[in-house]
């Protein structure tokens, strides 16, 4: 669906209704880093902390190692690992990072890979205090909601033998997203 409408107004109203049943719950939004999830998030639901899903960023990082050190896969593992843990486990582990990729930017001036990843992190800065989100003892990454879909989604859409039309799909998804979250 063009700029997934339906799924935005959905969110909006369920996070809207969960705010009002119980107001003092911490909303935390993760998302990876399309600009259009965090208009949405800063534009249409309520303040909350951002947080761009620290398992992404690691595959930019990842990505940007590899590209630096393309003969040496050992050294990319290695840098790849300690910066990993650095950006999550150090307070100010993104400026660190950041600075890390700028080098290998300025001694990789035409690698696509690197720049991407400098891209990233500089755009994506200010939702990745990774640290500060873990010692509130705060979600980093998306993982929970993406196996939460996985089984609400695929246990009953992807069995042997099923197909559904568009408008099937979605009445059996709501159906079983509102049992499964005890809203019925």
């Amino acid at each position: 669906e063009h700029k997934k409408a339906t799924l935005k107004n959905l969110l909006k109203k369920n996070v809207e209704v969960i705010l009002k049943k119980k107001s003092s719950l911490k909303v935390v939004y993760v998302a990876d880093g399309a600009q259009d999830n965090w208009t949405f998030i800063e534009e249409a639901l309520p303040h909350g902390i951002q947080n761009t899903d620290f398992y992404h960023a690691c595959q930019y990082l990842k990505s940007a190692f590899n590209a630096a050190y393309p003969d040496v896969q050992e050294k990319a593992c290695t840098k790849f690992k300690s910066y990993k843990k650095i950006l999550r486990d150090e307070a100010g582990g993104i400026s660190k990072t950041l600075r890390a990729l700028r080098n290998l930017r300025s001694n990789n001036k035409t690698n696509k890979e690197i720049s991407a990843a400098v891209t990233y992190f500089t755009n994506n800065q200010h939702r990745m205090k990774y640290f500060e989100i873990k010692e509130k003892k705060l979600p980093i990454g998306s993982g929970i909601v993406e196996a939460a879909c996985k089984t609400l989604v695929g246990q009953r859409m992807k069995r042997s033998g099923m197909s559904w039309s568009h408008y099937g799909g979605n009445s059996i998804l709501n159906l079983r997203a509102i049992t499964k979250s005890h809203r019925f």
